[in-house]
């Protein structure tokens, strides 16, 4: 069996971890919520690998990991809109996953096909980096075998993972948010609330002007 490689959390593993995913593989990595798989997510053989990694079925989309706001306009074809600046300024960095219409950037495989696409900010410094380092998204999926407990740490993402290992693990101690993310999908109007996580809907209507209570 495979040793997995692990390194903590600091510039230098940051830099191995980047050039790794640079170069089409695979890095485990902490974020705000569970431990994730990342890939970057323009590139179609390294996205692959985390289907494989994962035994995932391909028609489930992976969620997109940028580094900031600003980074939407190069990958959907929506114009940005003041609701989407209001409540992107508002949540991000933090747990709002938004659905845009995706460019052509995006490749159909890392949204299953669909036209459009999941984009989040976590509130963690090691995705936010990498997306940095490497100047392109990432993917934000969960380091687990599909339909297995998602891992919240390293030891749980090994266990899982006995048979084909990411290129790397980074190791951000044990992880213990069970909060996942609100997904607003702005494709459509008025905007569709697909998961109520652990930003309230009822905040996000607020916000948008869009309150049912």
């Amino acid at each position: 069996m495979n040793i997995p490689y692990i390194l903590p959390i600091n510039q230098e593993s940051l830099v191995v971890a980047s050039n790794i995913l640079l170069d089409g593989g695979v890095v485990c990595i902490p974020t705000d919520t569970v431990y994730g798989l990342a890939a970057i997510a323009i590139d179609e053989n390294a996205v692959k690998k985390i289907f494989d990694i994962k035994q995932r079925p391909p028609d489930t989309p992976l969620p997109i990991f940028i580094e900031k706001p600003e980074d939407l306009q190069y990958f959907t074809t929506q114009k940005i809109s003041e609701d989407i600046k209001k409540i992107t300024n508002q949540f991000w960095p933090g747990a709002l996953t938004a659905i845009l219409k995706k460019s052509e950037k995006i490749p159909g495989i890392t949204v299953s096909g669909l036209d459009s696409a999941g984009f989040r900010i976590p509130d963690h410094e090691v995705p936010i980096q990498l997306c940095k380092l490497t100047k392109s998204p990432i993917t934000g999926t969960s380091a687990n075998i599909s339909g297995k407990k998602a891992a919240r740490s390293i030891t749980d993402a090994t266990d899982q993972f006995q048979n084909f290992h990411p290129d790397l693990y980074i190791d951000g101690g044990n992880l213990d948010s069970d909060l996942a993310s609100t997904i607003v999908d702005f494709t459509t109007i008025p905007h569709n609330i697909l998961r109520e996580g652990a930003i309230s809907s009822k905040k996000i209507r607020s916000i948008l002007n869009e309150d049912k209570s």
